[in-house]
């Protein structure tokens, strides 16, 4: 048999599932393989998992400075290399801008207010570098910057709301892309004089997000380099990031990270090795660039440096287009964070794809391609597919390669083109997306400390201008007001936070629920044994005295051979026949009707087997419109006044909100319409199914 392995291990893949289980000595959990192939079974891989988040979550939603503040030239703020290129026509759509965008630089107090009405715990915000230091250096300070982000953090620890800060969200300084930008090594001086400023004057949990726009000229600078200028940039950016860093750990005693932007490169084919290394390959080039210096020896991942040195050979070039750090910069790189910042949107289908293209191409470099897959679900952007299965398998991946680092998702969402209120696409995004973050946590063991939703509210999306939109607010760009309003999602994710947990059923107010199950959908099952079968009504007019001496005769008549009694039947359907002004004396007849049954029955019947109760009418009151707070408290208003006039006073205020005690509940009625019973069989049947199945729900 041990043969045999070694024998397969020549011819077959060597991290296949037996070498695997081999390697692992048993059957670690979750996605542990490279490619995210498992050694074992996967625990709850489908569908909905039901548990809580850990108590000291860190829920959060996010922005940042020039997708959403505007005041682009205000109060001293100089030019940033977003304002040249957005003012330069025919580049963005329709010849947007950020120059006022979501006007948060005028409405901070409205932005803090959305935030304390959802419940987050932080706020991730960016830092306008411009709006501090107009050129990018010290030469000027503004002071009117400073006072603008002292007062966005004051307003948001007011509330209870944690400043996260992002020193660098792509909006760097006209003036130092003008001398270089991220291609001038001495901008990690410059960077660690901008961060020293921001710990100076805020004291906060800066965070950097990775740079685009040098190989593919998608962003500004809008250079097409070829697979040499990127790798510049992010070395310079990888050095900035330990300086500020370090910095930060002299003078600060929070937390410090960085923020990597990763795809999920799922392989075309599981079982196929070349597949599996090519997900590996593509994901160290991406997370692995920026997150290998900092996270495991301070350079960068070997197969990365092995594939760019061989192909820079191959086209000519002397020495590799990857830049070598040298050892007092790997001493310095190493061990630069508190946590990982995970920004992760989709996953894409991926293949080996072999070969040097004439032209480099940090692209060519990876011999990898991706592959189109027709099924995954789309959204307002073309590059975003609906992939859930995605952030559990990248969180395991950071897990197994990075000593399972403590990770924040600093930014997750999904776009569309509509604005709708009613984005029950975003629901379902986000729904699918941090269940299966909790699936990481609880069934994989992933030190994930908390969720980011992106974004607040919709903004200016980069290139695409105002075209698409992932906010959980609607903004009417249209509106020089710029008001904001609450979209389906918000009020979907305010729940989830105050619940802070996947919950069965329709817990909230209005019957909101953040994942019921069997929604629309017949649930395969069986009652419980000593559930009870039942029909009958019964109704009393009499006077309360009247009413005590006939429930005499009947406990003693028939108590001995009855199992469970109803004093009173639909009391509050009862109720309607009568004026508004009688309703109240013939409501405190029938309660005391009820109580005095009730004691009679407990006292001078005590020795009678049995149990004793009352049925009423249970009419659901629907909000009409389910996003809207107003309905809800409409629909918790009608459900008071209708079951809750009688059934309040009986059974009493629980120590929940909104909630009577966990009381024995029989149905012991279900009437339909003339309409419904004048109707064939058939559709009689269905809806006495569905009717029942709820129950069984």
């Amino acid at each position: 048999y041990l043969c045999n392995i070694a024998l397969a291990s020549e011819f077959s893949y060597k991290d296949n599932m037996l070498f695997k289980i081999i390697h692992d000595n048993g059957f670690e959990r979750g996605f542990n393989g490279i490619g995210g192939f498992p050694s074992g079974e996967i625990s709850h891989e489908d569908g909905i998992y039901y548990d809580d988040f850990p108590d000291n979550f860190g829920w959060s939603s996010a922005t940042s400075a020039y997708q959403i503040e505007g005041g682009w030239n205000a109060d001293g703020k100089g030019l940033s290399i977003w304002d040249t290129r957005s003012h330069t026509p025919n580049i963005i759509h329709n010849n947007e801008t950020g120059d006022v965008a979501c006007d948060s630089y005028n409405k901070y107090k409205d932005d803090v207010k959305l935030l304390k009405d959802l419940g987050v715990k932080f706020y991730r915000f960016s830092i306008a570098w411009t709006r501090l230091m107009p050129d990018g250096t010290t030469d000027y300070i503004n002071q009117r910057g400073i006072n603008y982000y002292n007062n966005l953090i004051d307003a948001l620890l007011a509330d209870g709301i944690t400043p996260m800060i992002t020193l660098f969200h792509w909006d760097l300084p006209q003036n130092l892309m003008d001398n270089g930008g991220w291609l001038n090594e001495t901008i990690k001086d410059r960077f660690k004089d901008y961060a020293k400023l921001c710990f100076e004057k805020f004291g906060d949990r800066p965070k950097i997000i990775t740079v685009s726009g040098y190989d593919d000229g998608w962003f500004p600078p809008g250079h097409h380099s070829h697979g040499q200028e990127g790798y510049i940039a992010a070395h310079n950016l990888i050095k900035a990031h330990a300086e500020a860093y370090h910095v930060f750990k002299q003078t600060q005693n929070g937390k410090i990270g960085i923020t990597i932007s990763v795809g999920w490169p799922e392989p075309v084919h599981m079982y196929d090795p070349e597949d599996l290394e090519a997900s590996e390959r593509d994901t160290q080039f991406s997370c692995g660039w920026f997150a290998h210096p900092i996270f495991v020896d301070g350079d960068y991942s070997p197969i990365m440096k092995k594939l760019v040195s061989e192909k820079s050979y191959q086209q000519g070039f002397n020495v590799s287009r990857l830049p070598e750090f040298t050892d007092e910069e790997k001493t310095f790189i190493n061990g630069t964070f508190d946590f990982f910042g995970l920004n992760f949107y989709s996953a894409g289908l991926v293949t080996s794809d072999y070969g040097t293209s004439e032209v480099p191409s940090y692209y060519n470099d990876k011999d990898t391609k991706g592959v189109d897959n027709p099924n995954y679900l789309g959204s307002g952007s073309s590059w975003l597919h609906v992939t859930p299965f995605g952030m559990r398998k990248i969180l395991n991946w950071v897990k197994r390669t990075y000593n399972n680092v403590p990770v924040y998702v600093t930014e997750s969402g999904v776009s569309d083109r509509n604005g709708t209120l009613m984005d029950y696409h975003r629901i379902h995004y986000y729904r699918t997306y941090i269940n299966e973050l909790l699936k990481a946590i609880k069934l994989d063991g992933c030190n994930v400390k908390g969720f980011t939703a992106w974004s607040l509210m919709d903004n200016f999306e980069w290139n695409t201008g105002y075209s698409e939109r992932f906010g959980i607010h609607y903004i009417n760009f249209t509106d020089p007001d710029r008001k904001r309003t609450p979209k389906g999602s918000a009020y979907w994710y305010r729940q989830l936070i105050s619940e802070n947990a996947f919950t069965k059923g329709y817990p909230g107010i209005g019957g909101r629920g953040t994942a019921p199950d069997y929604v629309g959908k017949t649930l395969k099952g069986i009652f419980p044994p000593d559930f009870v079968w039942d029909a009958g009504s019964w109704s009393n007019n009499s006077t309360v005295i009247e009413f005590e001496n006939y429930a005499r005769v009947c406990f003693s008549t028939f108590g001995d051979i009855v199992e469970t009694w109803l004093s009173l039947d639909n009391a509050n359907l009862y109720l309607r026949q009568f004026d508004s002004l009688d309703q109240f004396a013939i409501m405190s007849n029938l309660l005391l009707a009820h109580n005095s049954a009730f004691h009679i029955f407990k006292t001078e019947f005590r020795r009678q087997y049995g149990t004793f109760g009352l049925a009423l009418l249970g009419e659901w009151h629907e909000p009409q419109n389910e996003f809207s707070t107003s309905d809800w408290e409409a629909s918790e208003t009608a459900m008071k006044n209708g079951i809750g006039r009688i059934a309040e006073p009986i059974f009493g205020n629980s120590p929940k909100k909104n909630e009577l005690p966990d009381v024995r509940v029989y149905v012991t009625s279900t009437n339909f319409t003339n309409n419904v019973l004048s109707s064939n069989q058939s559709e009689l049947t269905t809806l006495i199914q569905e009717n029942v199945n709820e129950v069984l729900k």
